[in-house]
């Protein structure tokens, strides 16, 4: 970002950047993705308690604090994690290995509608929401860029009516 190949950034997690601000948009419900045939799939609601002990879906080279929400690594300590290592490109890759039982992993629930019938996705009620940002670097205040931190704001002002 800071190089000026990217001029906004929508991110979750560890915010503070130097030579970065930070527009906080929205905050989401976490819903836990599961194959169809686990026994918690077909239910409205889940617990952290729940679901912390199932494998959970890690890319690898992904940030550890980027991966937190995902892997309810805010709730509970990395080396108590059953983590499964996925190069997860795409939703399809985390869809596919959900649907396969190897691992289960935690979304936003703005992906439900998206998601194909051979999932679950209960709400997960006792964790905090994600806080979703733009970032944009420090002085950049050309209107293109003013502009799109106004679309996003509209956006996460509908998108951000959580289930709850």
């Amino acid at each position: 970002m800071l190089s000026g190949h990217v001029d906004v950034l929508l991110t979750t997690g560890d915010l503070d950047r130097p030579g970065v601000d930070t527009v906080p948009l929205t905050a989401l419900d976490r819903v836990c993705l599961l194959p169809a045939d686990h026994p918690l799939a077909g239910a409205d609601t889940v617990t952290a308690a729940d679901v912390v002990d199932l494998p959970m879906i890690v890319e690898p080279t992904a940030a550890p604090q980027w991966m937190a929400p995902w892997v309810l690594g805010d709730v509970r300590s990395r080396r108590d994690m059953r983590l499964t290592e996925v190069r997860a490109r795409t939703l399809a890759d985390v869809v596919a290995t959900v649907r396969s039982g190897a691992a289960v992993t935690l979304a936003t629930s703005t992906l439900v509608p998206l998601l194909p019938p051979a999932l679950g996705a209960p709400l997960v009620t006792d964790v905090p929401r994600v806080e979703i940002a733009a970032m944009h670097r420090t002085g950049d205040d050309r209107d293109e860029v003013l502009a799109l931190l106004d679309v996003l704001r509209i956006l996460s002002s509908v998108i951000g009516c959580g289930r709850r």
